[in-house]
């Protein structure tokens, strides 16, 4: 299944500092079954042609992904939630990270066509610098050549 256009055009791109971004909801399932959530940025996905790329950091989601190999991304588009199911295909280690190319195994597009909000947060150097996001980008452009 290919990326919905409007998910890909979503994003595209990169943060820029001092701007309002959009946090990408990313929910993996951990060893009791339980959902656990990471929200991530443009800085850490990567859309790839009928792929989505994303650099991991967090232990937990790692641990959750390594196991199941399966994950859900949120992202919202206007007046529109997009629901992705998402099933691990590739992986690559990184210092601290791990990136994982993913196929979308199922979309959903939920709408009620009122305007829709995304959890939000506003972009600085020093979040970029903590986050490690330009390692995260070079190893996820990296990951997306070499395929």
């Amino acid at each position: 299944m290919t990326l919905p256009v409007e998910v890909n055009a979503a994003l595209q791109g990169w943060p820029e500092a001092d701007t309002q971004e959009q946090a990408f909801v990313f929910l993996t399932v951990d060893e009791h079954d339980f959902p656990h959530v990471a929200l991530l940025s443009r800085a850490e996905i990567h859309p790839a042609d009928d792929k989505v790329l994303v650099a991991v950091s967090g232990t937990t989601t790692r641990a959750n992904l390594r196991c199941a190999g399966q994950a859900t991304l949120v992202v919202f588009v206007a007046d529109t939630a997009h629901y992705l199911k998402l099933r691990a295909v590739d992986s690559r280690e990184g210092e601290g990270f791990t990136v994982v190319a993913f196929r979308v195994a199922h979309h959903k597009a939920d709408s009620v066509g009122i305007p829709l909000r995304p959890v939000s947060f506003r972009t600085s150097s020093d979040l970029a610098r903590f986050e490690h996001w330009e390692r995260h980008r070079e190893a996820l452009l990296e990951f997306a050549r070499r395929r």
